[in-house]
């Protein structure tokens, strides 16, 4: 059997050959949706929340998922609100999958640090970048000695203090550069121009439909 997805700006980046036919894409969830397709003909038992609305939208709420499990779905929660949910509903029946997830539960990170802002459907594309790749690339900006650790602790501060549709890689070059000599620009510009490989959310996602991680139980 497939999987139903709920999923928005966390397509972004994704391999497109790995969206098969098996996949169906329903847009990122909210409050309602889920109760509402208990009701209607199923074509799979297995559902993945990725991404979800919590603003001009009410969130998908507990009730609901644990309808979902109490009818027999296998529900997985990853890389946004699915990620959320999933570290508050673990113990009831939700599966937490990906790095997002675990590095959320073993850091004790709040839930704004997954939440971006994005253009309207059907591109879902992002305009801000989540707090918690932005630390991922901090922490690699220590490792190869282009700032230090409180240089490090202080950028986060200062994006911990902005509202996440704020949070764009123009503001953290800007807050990187403040700290680093002229002579270092060159380097922090290639190396934001590599930021594809600490958006652990999409590739949560993609690893999620590439391994069909809800066939393995």
């Amino acid at each position: 059997m497939g999987c139903l997805l709920y999923v928005g700006p966390s397509l972004y980046g994704i391999d497109k050959k790995f969206l098969t036919n098996e996949i169906i894409i329903h847009p990122p969830v909210k409050r309602g949706d889920l109760e509402s397709m208990i009701d209607q003909e199923i074509v799979t038992k297995n559902v993945a929340i990725v991404d979800g609305y919590f603003s001009e939208e009410l969130a998908v709420g507990h009730k609901e998922i644990l309808m979902l499990l109490n009818r027999g779905f296998d529900v997985w929660g990853l890389s946004s609100m699915g990620a959320i949910r999933a570290l508050e509903m673990e113990n009831l029946g939700l599966k937490g999958y990906g790095k997002t997830f675990n590095k959320m539960k073993n850091e004790n990170l709040e839930d704004d640090e997954v939440c971006l802002l994005h253009m309207p459907p059907p591109t879902y594309l992002p305009v801000s970048e989540p707090l918690i790749h932005q630390r991922l690339f901090l922490t690699h900006m220590v490792k190869i000695g282009l700032i230090n650790q409180k240089n490090e602790i202080s950028i986060i501060h200062k994006l911990k203090r902005q509202w996440f549709g704020y949070r764009d890689l123009n503001y953290l070059k800007e807050k990187i550069k403040e700290v680093s000599l002229k002579s270092s620009y060159p380097q922090i510009e290639t190396e934001i121009k590599q930021f594809d490989r600490f958006r652990i959310k999409n590739q949560d996602l993609e690893t999620f439909i590439k391994n069909k991680v809800w066939t393995v139980q």
